[in-house]
């Protein structure tokens, strides 16, 4: 049952609203009463309600401000507001403070119990889908367990060559490529133990790169290529941008060995980095930037391809990296770091800046504009400009 707590300065209203509304046939249990919002606040921290009926005007704390702290602290909680016809002022305070309804008195007893109706169903759902997702993150740490099981088993050679593939996609990470290469990431910081899990959502989207759990918080990264060359350098990419994300700003002291590429997933698992190749360790960069010079030439011709061709459907952050000759992933954290805004900030602020020329110096309309600079969406490319600028593209030819 829910549970609910009504807080109303005068005595009458109050006791009206007590005694006349059905709670429990509405499903809530009634859990106490107040006569001002400092009272309340009080009853509310040790009673927990799901809802909360309040007056606004009241003494030595009003409605809103109590609305506030209770959204503060318990973001879920739904509020009903009791409100005069001279309070929309509060009103619109009110909803920009999260507060679910609000109610004009005097108040019927249908009025309140329609609104507990509707919350509770709300409610009701709510918690169906935290459930839900509590069930999902269960499966996926049981997952993330098995992966590392998985890992474990593989690196010591416990599972048979012909059945690394499918134990591999068990635990839904397929590994089908022509070659492999395998990074050990250690992390030595407060947080090591979420890195792993935070390297996978990194490269979710990236099919060539698999991430699993490893011993003491650390991470194995799996990348897979067409060819043992190939798979090599791209681990090493791989390496060298992981080591820029985490370690430059002395967040994480980060270090991978880059294993020798194979063929296989079981001759990956036979080379020892102290045998067949003496691997690469690569340690967190100083907090010294680095040169800026030693990136100058790739990121003219990245800005180059970008200035270019931004109209055109060939221009996104894999099309650009494989331009300049550098992986996807490692392409974006340098391009951050070298110009202080992401990728797709630079391609809008082109696309901008020429939509601006074309509004201010041609005849030509805003729907043909926004096909002129890249957008295939006119109105996507109205909002977006409205969003960026503050003023409509009409707005801004106007001005």
């Amino acid at each position: 049952m829910l549970r609910v707590v009504l807080v109303e300065d005068e005595v009458l209203v109050r006791e009206a609203i007590k005694k006349n509304v059905d709670w429990r046939g509405c499903g809530y249990a009634f859990c106490g009463e107040a006569p001002d919002g400092e009272l309340a606040f009080e009853l509310i921290r040790e009673k927990r309600p799901d809802v909360v009926i309040t007056d606004i005007r009241m003494p030595f704390m009003d409605g809103l401000t109590l609305a506030r702290l209770v959204k503060d602290e318990a973001p879920d909680t739904k509020i009903i507001l009791l409100t005069g016809h001279d309070d929309f002022g509060y009103i619109q305070r009110a909803l920009r403070l999260g507060v679910s309804e609000y109610l004009l008195k005097p108040v019927s007893n249908a009025d309140i119990t329609a609104v507990l109706l509707r919350f509770r169903e709300i409610i009701e759902k709510e918690r169906e889908g935290s459930a839900l997702a509590k069930r999902k993150a269960d499966l996926e740490e049981i997952v993330w367990l098995k992966k590392r099981r998985f890992l474990e088993d593989w690196l010591s050679g416990r599972i048979a060559p012909g059945e690394i593939a499918e134990r591999a996609a068990a635990v839904k990470t397929p590994l089908d490529a022509g070659a492999y290469a395998l990074l050990l990431c250690e992390f030595e910081d407060e947080k090591n133990a979420k890195r792993a899990k935070e390297l996978a959502a990194l490269f979710a989207e990236d099919e060539s790169v698999a991430c699993f759990p490893w011993k003491d918080g650390g991470a194995a990264i799996i990348v897979m290529a067409d060819d043992p060359e190939q798979a090599d350098a791209r681990a090493e990419e791989t390496a060298d941008y992981l080591s820029a994300l985490w370690g430059s700003d002395g967040s994480a002291a980060f270090s991978a060995t880059v294993r020798a590429a194979a063929n296989s997933l079981a001759g990956v698992a036979a080379n020892r980095a102290d045998q067949t190749y003496p691997g690469k360790r690569i340690p967190a960069p100083s907090a010294e930037p680095a040169p800026q010079g030693q990136h100058d030439a790739m990121l003219a011709r990245a800005k180059a391809y970008i200035d270019e061709r931004f109209a055109g459907d060939d221009v996104s952050l894999n099309a650009v990296a494989a331009h300049v000759n550098v992986s996807p992933p490692y392409f974006s954290a340098l391009f951050k770091q070298l110009t202080g805004v992401t990728f797709i900030e630079y391609l809008t602020a082109a696309r901008m800046s020429r939509a601006k020329e074309l509004l201010r110096g041609t005849p030509m309309r805003a729907s043909e504009i926004a096909y002129e600079v890249g957008y295939n969406d006119p109105h996507y490319f109205s909002y977006l400009f409205k969003k960026i600028n503050g003023v409509t593209p009409s707005e801004y030819r106007r001005g």
